[in-house]
């Protein structure tokens, strides 16, 4: 009886949480009008993109962004301007045999010497590697596992914070610039860029190996050399190794130390698919791009000025949506392989599409960096330091990491900033909603459907600052302030006209939401629906 009345109790709390994510309902027809519009809105913008890809495709071959695709010679050119997709693909599908090794290595060594796992993954995982970025390029990424590993011994966590930030902050300086032009070819941009991405994973993984050991999360090795090749093959693992997502270094350890699962025909079934899903999401991509030149596009200042706010609004959704569809692909193939290794992979990024709120795009586009940012910093930062301020000040330091860790450029300073006034203005929203005066207040003055409209009028200027905020981060400084001009200076017609698309966007994102709560738990009984 004592465990069903604490089970009972568990049941009753989840469905108490799962409730406040809860809006009321609306009728069918006001929310099939209001997805309706929000997805022709979509539709319509991105309609604007097709012709002016078409318009101007010349203008765009003339600056080498175009080239001949998958239909030969024709006007179906293929956008590729955009290095981060073409250089981190190709390197997806040169991974595959090696990735095929890995699997096969990895899984045999579970079962019968687990012991040699993590020197199999850095013998394999460093060999690949030196293939992307040459055997000289290894020492630019060798650099930072070993002085952060060496400043391990002191077993001081402020030490690991300080050295950390001191070697992301300097990738743009010497002695790292020194160090970065005697390990690449200065004509190589490929090898270059690789390199400095992988870097700033490196970076990452350094920090979360070092802090899980000073605070006991993981048990210390036996020795300097076998601790030095964990961290190592934490580092260069493969799925994740160039092109991520982060994960933490307690759960890479769970994983290779847990038990080895046997190959059912389900399982093996199930990791083909994954696998196939992702490659297929690969040639869509590339499908897309011999018809939709928004990269191209952005990067030809005087075309980009020449766009009507239909056109703008398509480019500024299609950057926002590819580069969701991007890290599907990026994030999502390594997902096969983490899942074999029985390491746990972050949960996959969500479409922008259906996400209008800050902390949900934050939390739940990239996963695993959210999970990384909260544990080793914001968590931190925040302990024992209940209350509004704390957490805003908390957020502060975090976003002043992230602005490091991107790069410190203008258009990462602009983008970190406003998402931190974004996040700040979603928080203060809330802790006004929590007050039991305003409730009353609230209660007193509109009805549940009601509310949830008057959230949607407030969330719906916050969302377009949301996406203004990201274009400064795809497009860089000037074409993010003349996106962000266009979008508020508009009138009578554009500016007004977009608050409604964002009004409707904000409802779209409630409702999926809504529906994603209640089919996570069949138990949970929706809130009757509340009359006007």
């Amino acid at each position: 009886m004592g465990s069903d009345s604490v089970l009972k109790s568990q049941d009753e709390k989840r469905a108490s949480s799962l409730a406040k994510l809860i809006q009321p309902s609306l009728a069918t027809w006001e929310i099939s009008i209001l997805t309706a519009s929000w997805t022709l809105g979509i539709l319509y913008s991105l309609y604007h993109v097709f012709l002016a890809s078409r318009e101007y495709s010349r203008v765009l071959a003339q600056n080498n962004d175009l080239e001949v695709g998958w239909f030969g010679i024709s006007q179906w050119k293929k956008d590729t301007s955009d290095s981060e997709w073409f250089v981190f693909s190709e390197i997806l599908i040169f991974s595959l045999p090696w990735l095929a090794v890995h699997i096969i290595g990895s899984q045999i060594l579970k079962k019968y010497r687990k012991e040699f796992l993590p020197t199999f993954y850095v013998i394999l995982s460093v060999n690949w590697t030196s293939r992307m970025i040459g055997v000289r390029g290894l020492q630019f990424l060798f650099f930072q596992p070993v002085i952060m590993y060496g400043c391990l011994q002191l077993r001081d966590s402020r030490l690991i914070y300080l050295l950390s930030m001191i070697c992301i902050g300097l990738i743009d300086h010497w002695p790292l610039t020194a160090l970065r032009s005697v390990s690449f070819d200065a004509s190589d941009y490929k090898e270059r860029y690789i390199g400095s991405v992988t870097y700033a994973w490196f970076n990452a993984r350094c920090l979360s190996f070092c802090l899980d050991h000073l605070w006991g999360h993981v048990p210390w090795e036996s020795s300097h050399l076998h601790g030095l090749v964990n961290m190592l093959a934490y580092c260069f693992y493969l799925p994740v190794g160039l092109g991520g997502p982060i994960i933490n270094y307690d759960t890479f350890y769970q994983g290779i130390t847990s038990q080895y699962r046997e190959w059912t025909w389900r399982r093996l079934r199930g990791f083909f698919a994954e696998c196939a899903r992702y490659l297929g999401w690969l040639m869509f991509n590339n499908f897309v791009l011999h018809f939709f030149y928004f990269s191209a596009i952005q990067y030809d200042l005087g075309t980009f000025l020449k766009l009507d706010l239909w056109t703008l609004s398509g480019v500024a959704y299609a950057m926002g949506h590819f580069f969701y569809m991007k890290y599907l692909v990026f994030y999502g193939f390594p997902r096969a392989f983490l899942t074999a290794d029985d390491i746990e992979a972050p949960s996959q990024p969500k479409c922008i599409a259906r996400i209008h709120l800050y902390s949900d795009m934050w939390r739940y586009f990239d996963n695993g960096l959210y999970k990384f940012i909260h544990k080793y910093f914001y968590a931190v930062l925040i302990h024992d330091r209940p209350g509004l301020v704390a957490k805003l000040s908390a957020s502060f330091c975090t976003f002043a990491f992230i602005y490091i860790w991107h790069g410190i450029q203008e258009h990462v300073l602009i983008w970190s900033v406003l998402n931190f006034l974004g996040l700040t203005v979603e928080a203060l929203a809330k802790a006004i909603g929590s007050l039991p005066s305003y409730q009353r207040f609230e209660r007193s003055t509109l009805s549940p459907r009601g509310r949830r409209r008057f959230y949607c009028v407030l969330g719906g200027p916050l969302f377009l600052i949301s996406i203004l905020s990201n274009m400064f981060f795809f497009m860089g400084v000037q074409n993010g302030k003349h996106l962000m001009e266009r979008a508020w200076t508009s009138f009578p017609l554009g500016t007004p006209f977009l608050l409604l698309i964002m009004y409707c966007a904000a409802h779209t994102s409630y409702e999926v939401r809504n529906w994603e709560v209640k089919s996570r738990d069949p138990r949970f009984r929706p809130i009757p629906k509340s009359n006007d």
